[in-house]
């Protein structure tokens, strides 16, 4: 907010062959933005960590491996996918989206605001997304944030006044921040802890990497031969074309089971815990077993049957004795 009150008082009208130009000192922008990045810096140099070695270290396994078999499944890969494209909607809102409120006539200090209402609906979704998640579950959070993508879009495409656009960036941190950790989360669950690290680099390369520059690139290109209404009204309909295929894909395919890695001693048969502890259950009757007396079976089926055999006899001399008295 503060670059764009100073970006917007340092604004200065040139003539140049007759034409006016309005041109901003970025400097005011970019220096402060240079000085709290090495501040951040220092702080970070100061950061230790501690590692604790995990106890179902998976050696030398290839990790790769183990999610693979997750991401090429037709549940996980239409969210993988999910996210390449909503990588794509970000770019295009990122890259462009200002550049379009500028040309409605936006002043610096109005981005500033917009820059300081995505921090701060960020800020929320991300501190509620745990009690989203709980309440609505994982896919349909993200088919919530792509319908909100459909209406951004929409408005972007038919509002021409720049303040208006407020009443829709309120739904940037649903779209984007919301559909994020709702993904981590959701993946985070399908691997093995072993391969957390690894399920998460994917989905930042997906996400931000791959889908946030072909949002970028491709938008260019769109922009260049739709102009920006025409290229928003067509992610627009992009938008809903995807959710259909999603909810559908979500609603056939079934959610495979999670691979297991195994440590190099571990038999063939996996335990009932994941953890590789034995069962409650079968310690409980080890222990009983152990507990008993070695009695052999033999003598224990022996005194069984004999009992009853001593009882009635004994009855029958007592009857026939006090039958005599009489």
């Amino acid at each position: 907010m503060a670059s764009g009150v100073f970006l917007s008082l340092s604004r200065t009208t040139v003539v140049s062959c007759g034409i006016e130009h309005t041109i901003s000192d970025y400097r005011v922008s970019f220096l402060p933005g240079i000085g709290f990045y090495l501040l951040a810096l220092l702080c970070a140099l100061h950061l230790t960590f501690t590692y604790a070695e995990s106890p179902n270290d998976a050696g030398n396994q290839d990790l790769l491996s183990h999610v693979l078999p997750v991401v090429l499944s037709w549940h996980y890969g239409s969210v993988i996918v999910l996210l390449i494209f909503l990588g794509i909607c970000n770019g295009a809102i990122w890259g462009f989206l200002y550049w379009h409120l500028e040309n409605l006539g936006a002043t610096q200090s109005l981005l500033g605001l917009l820059i300081v209402l995505h921090a701060a609906v960020e800020f929320l979704c991300g501190s509620l997304s745990g009690w989203f998640i709980g309440k609505c579950g994982h896919i349909p959070v993200l088919s919530l944030g792509l319908f909100f993508y459909i209406l951004r879009f929409t408005a972007f495409r038919l509002l021409t006044v720049p303040w208006h656009f407020f009443f829709t960036e309120i739904l940037h941190g649903m779209c984007f921040i919301l559909t994020w950790t709702t993904a981590v989360s959701y993946f985070s669950k399908s691997v093995p802890p072993q391969c957390g690290t690894t399920m998460q680099g994917l989905l930042i390369a997906t996400h931000h990497g791959l889908g946030v520059g072909l949002g970028i690139f491709s938008t260019g290109l769109l922009i260049n031969r739709y102009g920006a209404p025409g290229t928003f009204a067509l992610y627009a309909v992009s938008c809903g074309l995807f959710l259909i295929v999603f909810v559908l894909i979500q609603w056939i395919a079934k959610v495979p089971p999670s691979p297991r890695i195994r440590k190099n001693d571990e038999s063939v048969k996996s335990r009932p815990e994941e953890d590789g502890e034995p069962d409650e259950q079968e310690t409980q009757e080890t222990e009983s077993l152990l507990s008993e007396p070695s009695t052999p079976v033999e003598e224990k089926a022996k005194l069984s049957i004999q009992l009853p055999l001593l009882k009635l006899p004994t009855k029958v001399v007592k009857q026939q004795c006090s039958g005599e008295g009489k």
